[in-house]
């Protein structure tokens, strides 16, 4: 809880003149309310542009997605995706073909 969250909940029950300033101090000195404090926009790493490459595959992104679930059938044909895309073109490279035939060996 913040101070302010803090603050109100004491005053349910308990007042006194100093009550903002002590709930502010104790906030701050909390250590279990300091690790459970949420980071602020100025805690996070700024968001920089990704940088394109000067020639088509040079630079490939690549990610494996799945697993992929169908209702059609008990069991999927693919249950992953082999993604990679250029970073200068954003081509999409399709490589099911190349899979299927991996994983049939």
């Amino acid at each position: 809880m913040g101070a302010e969250r803090t603050r109100k909940r004491i005053e349910f029950t308990f007042y006194w003149p100093t009550v903002k300033s002590d709930c502010c101090e104790y906030v701050k000195t909390c250590q279990t309310c300091q690790l459970k404090k949420r980071k602020s926009t100025m805690d996070r790493v700024p968001i920089t542009p990704i940088p394109r490459c000067d020639r088509a595959f040079d630079h490939l992104f690549i990610d494996c997605c799945g697993p992929f679930v169908s209702g059609e059938r008990p069991k999927p044909r693919y249950n992953y995706a082999f993604v990679a895309i250029d970073s200068f073109s954003r081509f999409n490279c399709d490589l099911q073909a190349a899979m299927t035939y991996l994983l049939a060996r």
